[in-house]
C-alpha cells in the first residue's frame, strides 16, 4: 500500500477553511495549519492549499516564502473565497495553481487527483524497481529463514528517581524526582505549562504565545493574561519545590531553563517518528518498524486531553500530533503486512478507524488483509462499514481505488 494521501490546508479559522478540509477528508488526510509552522516539515504532502483569508498580499506572500523553504518539492495552490476568478500576478510567483471557493471546488479536486497520479505512479515504479532489484540480488538466500525483527526497546515514560518527566500525551502529569506533582489550577494555566515544558529551551516569543491562547483579544488584554498565567506557573513552581527551574523574558520572548534531567513524551515521539522515516528512506524497515513501535508506546491518549477549553495551540498541536500518530500507524500496518504479520497489521488499522473511521486507507488494507487470511466475508464487510462510515459523516461514496478494490475481491481477483 502506497503511503497516506496527506493535503496540508493553511488558513485562519473560518467557514470557507473548515468547509474545503471536510469536502477533502473522504480521499485526503487532510492537516490543517493556522498559518505556516516548522511542525509543516513533519509532512509528506501531495499538495498544500493556502488560503488567503482575505489578507494583504504582501501577508499572503510572507506565508508562501516561508511554506517554499519548508516544503520547497510540494505544489501549493493558493485559494479564495468566491464564485470564480482568480488572484492577480504577484500571488502567481510560487504557486502551482490559484482558484475560488467554493465556484472552483471540482478544478481543486482536479488538481489535487492529477498530482496525486503523480506522485504515486512513481512512487509505484520505484517500489517496484526496488523490489526487482532486491529479488536479483538476494535471490541466493531466499530460502534461508527471514531475519526476525529487532527486540522492541521500551520508550515508556517509566517513573525515575530524579529530573523531571513532563506527560504531555493522554491526562498531563508531571513527575520531579519521582513523586507525582497535583495540577496546577486551571485549565489555561495548565496549557501554559505545558506549553512552556514542550517548548523546552527553545526561545518562546511572547506574540505567539498570544497568538496560541488569546487570538483575539487586544494587545494590552492578552498582555495581562500572559502575565497573570506566567505568574501562576512561577508560583506553581515555587511550591512544588522546582527551583532549578526558571522562567526568563528577553528580548520580548520567554525562555524555560530546564534541569539535565528532563524527559518529555511528546518530544520523544517526534523524534522516534523523525528517525523512523530517516530509516525507511535508508531501505533498513525492520529497524524502521520497530521505531515506529516504540513511538506509538509513547501516544497513550491524545495530546493534554484533559484540557477542553477552547484554547488555539493545544487543539492545533492535538491535531497536528493525532495526524502524526495516524501516519505511524498507517506505516506500521503496511510494513506488518509486507511480513506477512496480519494481527498486528489488523491491529494497526483498526486502531486508525477507532480514531478516524472515515479513513479510506485503512479500510482498504483491512479488505486486502481479510481476503489473504481467507476471511472473504469479512473484508466484504469491512466495505459496506466503510460506504456506511463514509455516508453517515460526510455524505460521500468510497474513492474509486475502494470500489475497485470491493469488485475484486467478490469476483476472486485480489
Amino acid at each position: 500500500m502506497l503511503p497516506p494521501k496527506i493535503v496540508l490546508l493553511i488558513g485562519n479559522r473560518g467557514e470557507s477553511v473548515q468547509a474545503i478540509q471536510q469536502s477533502l477528508s473522504a480521499h485526503y488526510q487532510v492537516v490543517l495549519f493556522h498559518k505556516v509552522e516548522k511542525e509543516v516539515s513533519w509532512f509528506n504532502p501531495i499538495a498544500v492549499i493556502l488560503h488567503q483569508n482575505g489578507g494583504p498580499a504582501d501577508e499572503v506572500m510572507g506565508q508562501l516564502h516561508q511554506l517554499k523553504q519548508l516544503k520547497p518539492e510540494a505544489p501549493v495552490m493558493l485559494c479564495h473565497s468566491g464564485q470564480q476568478g482568480q488572484p492577480g500576478g504577484p500571488y502567481l510567483e510560487g504557486i502551482q495553481a490559484a482558484l475560488a471557493w467554493p465556484g472552483e471546488l471540482s478544478r481543486m479536486r482536479a488538481l489535487l487527483l492529477s498530482w496525486e497520479q503523480k506522485r504515486f505512479s512513481l512512487a509505484g515504479r520505484l517500489r517496484m524497481a526496488w523490489r526487482t532489484v532486491r529479488r536479483l540480488f538476494f535471490h541466493r538466500v531466499a530460502l534461508q529463514p527471514q531475519p526476525s525483527l529487532l527486540p522492541p526497546v521500551s520508550m515508556e515514560m517509566a517513573p525515575v528517581s530524579n529530573g523531571l518527566d513532563a506527560r504531555l500525551f493522554g491526562p498531563f502529569e508531571l513527575r520531579m524526582d519521582g513523586r507525582v506533582l497535583p495540577p496546577i489550577r486551571s485549565e489555561v494555566n495548565r496549557a501554559m505549562l505545558a506549553y512552556l515544558l514542550y517548548n523546552g529551551p527553545e526561545r518562546m516569543p511572547r506574540h505567539k504565545i498570544i497568538e496560541g491562547f488569546w487570538p483575539d483579544s487586544n494587545e494590552e488584554a492578552a498582555r495581562n493574561c500572559l502575565n497573570v498565567a506566567i505568574s501562576s506557573v512561577r508560583k506553581y513552581w515555587r511550591e512544588m519545590g522546582g527551583d532549578h527551574l526558571e522562567i526568563c523574558f528577553q528580548d520580548n520572548a520567554y525562555c524555560l531553563q530546564l534541569p539535565d534531567a528532563y524527559r518529555n513524551d511528546a518530544r520523544a515521539f517526534l523524534k522516534l517518528w523523525e528517525q523512523g522515516k530517516s530509516l525507511e528512506r535508508a531501505h533498513r524497515m525492520d529497524e524502521a518498524l520497530n521505531v515506529y513501535r516504540q513511538a506509538c508506546r509513547l501516544y497513550t491518549g491524545d495530546f493534554l486531553e484533559g484540557i477542553s477549553r477552547n484554547i488555539d495551540w493545544v487543539e492545533s498541536t492535538r491535531s497536528k500530533l493525532r495526524e502524526a500518530y495516524l501516519s505511524i500507524l498507517d506505516r506500521l500496518s503496511c510494513l506488518f503486512m509486507e511480513r506477512g504479520l496480519y494481527q498486528e497489521a489488523e491491529e494497526a488499522c483498526q486502531e486508525i478507524l477507532e480514531i478516524d473511521d472515515c479513513i479510506e486507507s485503512a479500510h482498504r488494507q483491512l479488505i486486502i488483509l481479510y481476503y489473504k487470511t481467507n476471511r472473504r466475508g469479512r473484508a466484504l464487510r469491512q466495505y459496506a462499514m466503510c460506504c456506511q462510515a463514509l455516508q453517515d459523516r460526510l455524505g460521500v461514496s468510497p474513492f474509486r481505488e475502494t470500489e475497485e478494490l470491493y469488485h475484486k475481491a467478490i469476483n476472486g481477483g485480489l
